[in-house]
């Protein structure tokens, strides 16, 4: 691992100001959390809170019930559970029931009690279900026990050593300042005391080090055998964080040639749960023992590489995303010279989703960007941009070699390809590559650069990808600077196709089912737009959709598509007022949160309507949350026009919603219908207990609207039990059909009218 020893920025001193809101963490009232507890339960007639030696943290009105105290001493004093975990038992008491539920530390010590009294022993809830209740509430009022009990074990500290509360004041001064892992890592050093630093997680691909040093620039005595030291120990420290999941202070053997050196190791835990790295901080020979200061402030520092890997680093390939590679490019990069950039595009990713399945998507991602990563060198960055899209940045590279690496990385990810059930998946990628050159005093137009340079090799990657599959191609520079609409011209037959077909042709819809998970609605599919390229080549939205946006076409393609929606539905007018089926059409914000093109088509669906005479009950709307926040002036404006298609009769679906969401929208009445789970979170809670929470969370805020619920990307058996076992009413994705034609979806409704009713026979005596 390469040693960089830059000098360690000064940190701001702590004022009495910030130490005492610190402080002052440690005493504030626990009714907040206490009231949002009572809303999750409100059949309970008691709770009460207790700390770890059963102290009342929080006791409702009344007097405190006997039984409570004893059921929290039994979970309290019961051995250790898992880290962050919610265990706990249901006890039956005096025509009652008690719910006991033990908060617990990273260690698996306990936090807290919480118990609650609910009356009546006839109907009560079996333990798993009362916590999926209160798992939300139990979840914010953990994260504010940690912090008090950080702030509590602050008067610890040994004898000697520089108060904790001005090191995690210092710290947190820094954190707006530092936001990256290697500058958090450096920045730690001086509050702990340590001379090396090191960052080591498999998963990501990470391995930084960092060294301290003295004002005048040099060295600090020790820092050369950094790299030696992390090397012989990285293996051992990542087992301990794995298999103890806790914190390691000790010393280095006494025999070793740069003498015995101080050791503090962390786990690192993707969002608090599986340990996938370790962070370790090495104090010189004969320096003293790592205190309980030390391990808090190592704590503290911990925690912000885990918020920083969560919003860096992509959760599923583990290389960088797009904020992240700018900023290691731009170091990578900064010596005067030529750069290349590879964009890399992923071979019918789109096809692999729908006929095998999103899973198998992200499997094909995963492997491809395990090849990319390993066939990046050591100076190089390679990152994910978003959905199919990844870029490898080589710095200080010839033309000759960045188009030999490409060939090479082609060659390699079609090696991938591999037979699954009966069919085969064919993995490739498509390579564009093009030059980033540094000219001296262009720093201050780096961030231009570097658009530009993207910008022309993701151009070259469509003419690899016009050519065939599995090809790389290079941007040649005729005249620089080429002007960007060079770039604009390589999208020009995808947008005239798309005036062309708006204007005098009919789109292709596929249809993915919706069906129920409780027993009880009628099937219902979500139409999916295609756009016909000629010799049977159809665009995913992903690739046309963007265009129009930039070309201003979105509300003419949302007109295109409800007319010919209505036609085609109305071709099935009889079933169609059988409501055998209900089919969910998406709209762009663009025409939404603008009045002139919102106003068109609203006279557009009403006529047609009228004209067809087709119900208008059988069509829902989906609204993308993600351009329409709640709160922004986009989502202000577009109320009035999801109010007139309520009126209108229509259904109208929040696509793609979160936990947060929900709460962003609060108690307004809103012109709703259902609510569909944001896909990328039910993906992942079978795995993470955050997004299992946030799923949750929002379907309780359906619930409590009356909402129907829809659970996109259900693609496993597990995740449909799961999303069946929290309530949600519908779900969507490879376990439940893949996409059909709508042409066939149509026929297949149509027989409804052939099946004849069965009489009813008497029984014979």
């Amino acid at each position: 691992m390469p040693v960089e020893t830059p000098i360690v920025p000064a940190a701001a001193e702590p004022t009495a100001d910030q130490a005492q809101a610190l402080l002052a963490l440690a005493t504030a009232p626990l009714d907040p959390h206490a009231q949002l507890l009572k809303m999750m339960l409100p059949r309970a007639r008691h709770l009460c809170i207790y700390s770890p030696e059963l102290d009342l943290l929080w006791q409702g009105e009344g007097m405190e019930p006997t039984e409570m105290r004893s059921a929290a001493h039994t979970v309290l004093s019961g051995p250790l559970g898992h880290a962050l975990s919610f265990d706990g038992a249901a006890e039956p008491a005096n025509d009652a029931m008690i719910y006991t539920f033990c908060l617990r530390e990273e260690t698996g010590r306990p936090l807290a009690a919480v118990c609650f009294f609910v009356p009546g022993t006839r109907e009560a809830r079996p333990f798993s279900l009362v916590l999926s209740l209160v798992r939300p509430a139990l979840e914010v009022l953990q994260r504010e026990l940690l912090l008090r009990s950080a702030v509590q074990r602050m008067s610890s500290e040994r004898p000697g050593e520089a108060p904790e509360s001005d090191a995690l004041v210092e710290l947190a001064t820094l954190e707006g300042q530092v936001d990256d892992l290697a500058g958090l890592v450096e920045a730690a050093l001086r509050p702990l005391g340590a001379h090396i630093g090191a960052l080591v997680v498999p998963d990501k691909g990470l391995a930084l080090l960092r060294t301290a040093r003295v004002a005048e620039g040099e060295e600090i005595t020790g820092s050369p055998d950094a790299p030696r030291l992390v090397s012989a120990l990285h293996r051992h420290l990542l087992n301990y964080a794995r298999m103890n999941q806790q914190a390691l202070v000790g010393s280095t053997r006494a025999d070793d040639p740069g003498g015995s050196h101080r050791v503090l190791s962390l786990p690192i835990r993707r969002r608090g749960q599986r340990v996938v790295g370790f962070l370790a901080f090495f104090a010189l020979p004969g320096a003293p023992a790592f205190g309980v200061r030390a391990l808090r402030v190592g704590e503290w520092v911990a925690r912000r590489v885990c918020e920083l890997l969560d919003q860096r680093y992509d959760a599923n390939t583990g290389l960088p995303l797009r904020v992240e590679f700018e900023r290691q490019a731009e170091l990578v990069c900064s010596a005067v010279g030529v750069h290349q950039l590879l964009f890399v595009d992923v071979d019918h990713l789109q096809a692999i989703n729908e006929a095998f399945g999103l899973h198998v998507g992200d499997e094909v991602l995963l492997r491809v960007a395990e090849v990319a990563r390993r066939r990046t060198p050591r100076s190089g960055v390679c990152a994910r941009l978003d959905g199919d899209r990844m870029v490898i940045c080589l710095p200080l590279t010839t033309a000759a070699a960045a188009e030999t690496a490409a060939q090479e990385l082609c060659a390699s990810v079609a090696e991938l390809s591999y037979v699954r059930g009966e069919g085969k998946v064919n993995i490739g990628v498509s390579i564009g590559v093009a030059s980033l050159t540094m000219h001296e005093g262009s720093s201050g137009g780096w961030h231009e650069g570097l658009a530009r340079a993207l910008a022309f090799a993701e151009a070259a990657c469509r003419q690899a990808k016009a050519a065939g599959c599995g090809r790389f191609h290079r941007w040649l520079e005729t005249t620089p600077p080429i002007a960007m609409h060079a770039v604009a011209a390589i999208d020009a037959p995808i947008l005239e196709r798309l005036r062309r077909v708006i204007a005098s042709e009919s789109p292709t819809f596929l249809a993915q089912s919706l069906l129920p998970l409780q027993g009880y609605g009628d099937p219902r599919f979500e139409l999916l737009l295609r756009l016909p390229m000629g010799e049977g080549e159809l665009l995913v939205p992903d690739k046309f959709l963007p265009l129009a946006a930039r070309a201003g076409l979105l509300p003419a393609v949302d007109r295109w598509v409800i007319r010919n929606v209505i036609k085609l539905l109305a071709g099935q007018s009889e079933v169609m007022h059988r409501r055998v089926a209900r089919f969910s059409v998406n709209l762009s914000a663009a025409t939404l949160a603008t009045p002139t093109a919102a106003g068109a088509l609203l006279e557009d669906l009403e006529e047609l309507l009228v004209s067809t005479g087709l119900p208008p009950d059988v069509l829902v709307f989906d609204i993308p949350i993600s351009e329409l926040a709640p709160g922004s002036s986009a989502w202000t404006a577009a109320l009035p026009t999801l109010q007139r298609l309520r009126m209108l009769g229509c259904g109208v679906a929040l696509d793609n919603c979160t936990g947060a969401d929900a709460e962003a929208l609060g108690t307004h009445a809103l012109p709703l219908t259902e609510l569909k789970l944001d896909g990328n979170r039910v993906r992942a809670m079978l795995d993470d207990a955050h997004m299992d929470s946030d799923v949750r969370a929002a379907l309780q805020w359906a619930a409590s609207r009356g909402l129907d619920t829809v659970a996109k990307c259900v693609e496993t058996e597990a995740l449909r039990l799961r999303v069946q076992e929290l309530g949600c009413v519908y779900g969507q994705g490879f376990e439940m059909g893949r996409p059909l034609p709508l042409a066939h979806v149509l026929e297949d409704l149509s027989m409804y009218d052939m099946l004849a009713t069965v009489p009813d026979v008497a029984l014979d005596a």
